[in-house]
């Protein structure tokens, strides 16, 4: 039976004026009666709306509402049972993108919250801040946010992915990167991290999950961040018992620290040496005391140009400072040090101290 506007609120949970804010951005069309023209909405109408408030709750904007709304039947189930797996990776992608926009928001109000604190605790401590306290506090958290937005996808992985499928990241690399040295790279990894039955872990910048299919064969429960749609979703078909999410190592997409080992190929390199120190940084606020970092990857030249390695000038990346890394690591409580490896290739190990 057909419900009038007030009644599909009291139903739905939610009130006419929302409703109506959703028919005027063009999400829903309910029909109109002849007589007075009253909207009235019947079983499938109240189904989108179901799906555009479950939606928006989940923090997803209008705009990816609206892409999504002609996936509502074959997402939620129809008559006709006609699901897709194209639907359903269409709403699990934007799900993805609303996930990791609300872990950035997270990770910003967290660092807020941080200065708050020390401002406070000041206060309380000397009775009274001073203005440049006050701004100081206020300057370290505008400048967190806007690092955290600093992160740019230069090399356009998703399209990689598109064309390449599991080899884009060995495209991306090439010709820095041989298949040989890219399997030195992973088995080295293993080699340090040298995960265990029962033990928790993360590999980062995951790609098509190559590394992430070796570690996990340890035993060890293995969760992965890709921040390329593309890739996540390889993945995802690849490594169905693998905990797959979209994000990027400058703010990781898990609250706690619950893992004993992080890894990292091939992706450091992606960041610049602040941006790097934040991503060691959030890699160590979901570590477990005494967990473990080992990051690797290519050894890039700065003078590396178009001609001499067929990259763009931007695409090969930024050089990395092994020392830097670790005496950056070290000042946040870890003991890191540089294993030897193939001169063209750089690798860091570090254990986290006990707290």
């Amino acid at each position: 039976m057909p419900l009038f506007i007030h009644e599909a609120a009291k139903w739905l949970g939610t009130t006419p004026r929302a409703i109506r804010f959703y028919e005027e951005k063009g999400l829903l069309a309910p029909s109109k009666s002849p007589d007075n023209g009253y909207r009235f909405y019947n079983a499938d109408d109240l189904k989108q709306l179901r799906f555009i408030i479950a939606l928006r709750e989940l923090g997803l904007p209008i705009s990816a509402v609206r892409d999504l709304i002609g996936e509502a039947d074959a997402f939620l189930g129809s008559d006709s049972n006609h699901a897709t797996t194209g639907s359903g990776n269409r709403v699990l992608g934007k799900l993805d993108e609303a996930r990791q926009s609300i872990y950035r928001d997270w990770t910003r109000l967290s660092q807020a919250l941080k200065a708050l604190d020390t401002v406070m605790a000041g206060w309380f401590e000397k009775q009274q801040p001073t203005l440049d306290e006050l701004e100081e506090a206020a300057g370290h958290v505008r400048e967190s946010a806007a690092l955290l937005e600093s992160w740019r996808d230069r090399w356009d992985y998703d399209l990689l992915a598109s064309n390449y499928r599991e080899q884009a990241v060995l495209h991306a690399l090439y010709p820095v990167v041989s298949e040989r040295l890219y399997e030195i790279v992973h088995e080295t990894i293993l080699e340090w991290i040298d995960p265990q039955t029962g033990e928790r872990g993360l590999d980062l910048g995951a790609g098509t999950g190559r590394l992430t299919a070796k570690l996990a064969g340890s035993g060890a429960a293995l969760a992965a961040v890709e921040q390329s749609a593309e890739m996540l979703c390889m993945l995802r078909g690849q490594l169905s018992h693998v905990e797959a999410k979209q994000g990027n190592l400058l703010a990781l997409p898990f609250q706690e620290a619950v893992f004993h080992f992080a890894s990292c190929a091939f992706a450091f390199h992606c960041l610049d040496e602040r941006q790097q120190q934040l991503a060691i940084k959030e890699i160590d606020r979901i570590l477990l005391p005494e967990g473990r970092i080992c990051l690797a990857g290519a050894v890039f030249s700065e003078e590396a140009n178009e001609e001499d390695t067929g990259f763009s000038v931007a695409a090969p990346g930024y050089p990395i400072d092994t020392r830097k890394l670790v005496a950056f690591l070290e000042s946040q409580g870890y003991e890191a040090f540089v294993p030897e490896l193939a001169p063209s290739l750089w690798i860091v190990f570090a254990r986290k101290k006990s707290a």
